[in-house]
């Protein structure tokens, strides 16, 4: 599920419903306020956040997703109506992932983001499970190389022990 925090009902209709359209399950909340326990009661797998937030500064709602999920986190898209470096500094500091103009919104340009976020999420869970198994077998792989080390060094000596009787 995708949640859409934003107080403009006209920026909440736009982004859901390119969203739902794109067939992502969405849930909206005007205020962050509103948007947190929703996010208690049901992890999202994505969050579009409004930077003006009403009720809390963006930092303030950024600092609880973080701590609430400091293991995995939620991944952000941030909509600015305006680039400030306060906004900058805070896409910097609280990572969120990607970031748009809402003045130069577009439908397919959402979608886009949301697709290479997610696409990255499950690549980077793939990634984290290769290593677990690399790391489970590399010792398996270990042993297998030492047992084939010494089978050849016995073959080397029998080799060896079978020339000196030879002579």
């Amino acid at each position: 599920m995708i949640l859409v925090v934003d107080d403009q009902p006209i920026f909440r209709a736009l982004f859901s419903t390119a969203l739902e359209v794109a067939g992502y399950p969405v849930r909206t909340a005007k205020y962050g306020s509103e948007a947190i326990p929703q996010i208690q009661d049901h992890r999202p797998s994505l969050i579009v956040l409004d930077y003006t937030l009403l009720d809390m500064s963006c930092a303030d709602f950024l600092r609880w997703l973080r701590q609430e999920f400091p293991t995995e986190p939620v991944p952000v898209i941030l909509g600015l109506a305006m680039y400030t470096e306060a906004a900058l500094r805070d896409i910097r500091d609280y990572h969120v992932e990607d970031y748009f103009a809402k003045g130069a919104y577009h439908p397919d340009d959402l979608r886009h983001r949301v697709e290479r976020i997610r696409g990255d999420r499950v690549l980077d869970r793939h990634i984290a499970e290769i290593m677990r198994r690399r790391i489970m077998v590399e010792p398996v792989i270990e042993i297998l190389q030492r047992k084939a080390a010494a089978e050849l060094q016995a073959k080397y000596r029998a080799k060896i022990m079978r020339r000196a009787a030879v002579s």
